[in-house]
Formats: C-alpha cells, sequence, structure tokens
C-alpha cells in the first residue's frame, strides 16, 4: 500500500499490489508517483488524482527511480540484473535497457546534460549513461559498494555513499577526478 497526504489534506491508502515496494519518484506536473515493485520486476505509476495505476516491466529487483522532466523520461536501476530500464513517462511504456555494472541500487539525473549516473555496489563504480542514445559513455571509479548519490548542479559534482572504504567520494564531474573522505 502507498500512504500519501491528498491536497486536501486527507491521509489515503492504495493498494499497488505486492508490499516489498524499494524506491520512487513524483512527476508533479502528471500528478504520478512512480514506485519500484522488487518483487514483480516493474514500476507503477500511480495517478495522485484518479488513484489508477499502470505496471511497466522492468529489469529484475528494480530498486530506484529518477524522473527527467526536460526528456519526460523515468529510469530505473535493476539490482537483480544489472541494468537500467528507460521508460518513457508519456506512454507509461518501457523504451530501451541499459547494461551498467553490477547491482545498480541508486542513480541520479542531471537533466541538464541529460546524463544518467548509477551506482553499482558490487562494481564499486558509476556508470555514465547519455540520455540522447541510452548507453554508458563512462565508467567512473567510485570507492567500495556505493549505494546512493547526490548531485550538485552548480558544483558540478556527484557526491557518493560508499558502504565500504572510503565512506564517501565525490567527482568533479568537469575533470572526472575524485576525492575520498
Amino acid at each position: 500500500r502507498v500512504l500519501f497526504r491528498s491536497t486536501t489534506g486527507a491521509l489515503s491508502r492504495i493498494s499497488v499490489g505486492v508490499p516489498h515496494l524499494w524506491g520512487l519518484a513524483h512527476d508533479a506536473s502528471a500528478h504520478t508517483l512512480y514506485i519500484t515493485r522488487i518483487g514483480n520486476s516493474d514500476v507503477v505509476a500511480l495517478n495522485l488524482q484518479s488513484h489508477r495505476w499502470t505496471a511497466i516491466p522492468t529489469g529484475k529487483f528494480p530498486s530506484a527511480v529518477a524522473l527527467n522532466s526536460r526528456t519526460n523520461r523515468a529510469y530505473v536501476s535493476n539490482y537483480g540484473d544489472d541494468s537500467v530500464t528507460v521508460i518513457d513517462m508519456a506512454q507509461q511504456r518501457a523504451i530501451a535497457t541499459v547494461h551498467v555494472g553490477g547491482q545498480p541500487q541508486a542513480l541520479v539525473i542531471d537533466e541538464e546534460s541529460n546524463r544518467i549516473y548509477v551506482a553499482n555496489t558490487q562494481s564499486n563504480s558509476i556508470s555514465l549513461i547519455e540520455g540522447a542514445t541510452n548507453k554508458v559513455s563512462a565508467t567512473l571509479d567510485a570507492g567500495q559498494h556505493p549505494y546512493a548519490l547526490a548531485f550538485d548542479l552548480r558544483g558540478r559534482t556527484l557526491y557518493i555513499a560508499n558502504v565500504g572504504e572510503p565512506f564517501h567520494t565525490s567527482i568533479d564531474l568537469k575533470s572526472r577526478t575524485s576525492s575520498t573522505q
């Protein structure tokens, strides 16, 4: 079940199937919440006004979802088969699968450059996907077991949280140099 507060302030619950939901992202302009369901290997596109939802197939164990409002694309990291599913949000269907490193767990989008950064937990790397081609253009070192990402548009810096040492890595995206803490 998804629990959310409506525009009236009322608390609502909507069942979207299996209970193991992992990641979510909100498309405010379309009033749609995208929710990964690892047990079904799909993403649910839930309209928060009508409460209707559509299941969109992905790879195995979809873990995270991020949206690019400029291109109207959603990107889903699939932890179980080392891939990212690209979804056309207008048509609510998968349009591409991009193979990345081992067990991708998190992703973040740079809308300005139309690039997607994917944390590959078991490969100790970040895959850089070009949104225009849906292809990996670079693999960057991340530290041991990267599992969370944040992006600073002004500083053109990617921040990475790692399970192992170093606990934090940052990558200057202009020079592609990294520093650790």
